[in-house]
Order: structure tokens, then sequence, then C-alpha cells
């Protein structure tokens, strides 16, 4: 039996003031594929995770792909964000749809680290 490797819901932004508290209260890193916006949220709280990709990344296939790698990437991430939760959202620009799964792990850590939430070693700061 293999395990679970869904994303709950749980650990999702789902509505539009989530995203907007996100953007007006949280930092800015740009990637050449992505653009990060984190926030950190108080202890207790899991870290969330919200996705925005248009459709200048592609066609559905494209978007659902790359929004599956950032997930993924993010799911990865999570045990290493519990003890300070940050609440992160990925806007993919449309290089993310040529990007590797590889590459866009290595952005999502570079544009964590330069935000102060992940150390140099990828772990939590």
């Amino acid at each position: 039996m293999r395990p679970d490797r869904r994303f709950p819901k749980s650990r999702r932004l789902l509505n539009r003031k989530d995203f907007e508290n996100v953007f007006r209260e949280g930092r800015k890193a740009v990637r050449p594929s992505i653009v990060l916006y984190a926030r950190a949220v108080p202890e207790g709280q899991e870290p969330r995770l919200g996705l925005a990709v248009s459709r200048k990344v592609g066609k559905a296939v494209v978007r659902n792909r790359v929004r599956r790698r950032l997930r993924e990437v993010f799911r990865l991430l999570v045990p290493r964000l519990l003890e300070a939760p940050v609440e992160v959202v990925l806007v993919a620009r449309p290089k993310a749809a040529e990007s590797s799964y590889a590459a866009l792990e290595r952005e999502v850590h570079g544009a964590l680290r330069k935000l102060g939430f992940l150390d140099e070693s990828g772990h939590q700061a």
C-alpha cells in the first residue's frame, strides 16, 4: 500500500481574502519561473499554500502539471516549515511550463531562503 500523497484542504489557501492577506502582509521574491509571496502566521497554525497558474503558462494539461509539481515541492517542505508556519502563494510564470521539477524546487527553496523562511542548508530558519 502506498503512502497517502494527497495535499489536504487544511494546507491550502482557498479564498480570495486569504490570498489578499498574503499579498498585502507578506513579502515577495521573484524567480524566472515563479513569484513567491510569503507571510509568517502565528504558531500552532499549519503552513498553507495557494497557487495561481494563469492561461499564459499554457493549456490545461500544462497548467495542471505545473500545479502538481509546485504542490509536491511545498508538500515536501512542510515538515521544515512546521516550527515557524508560513502562508505561501506561488504565482507561476510562463517559464514554469518548461521547467523541470528540480528547477522549480530550486527556485522555491531559493525564494524562501531569500525571504528568511529557510536557512542556507535548506532547513527552517
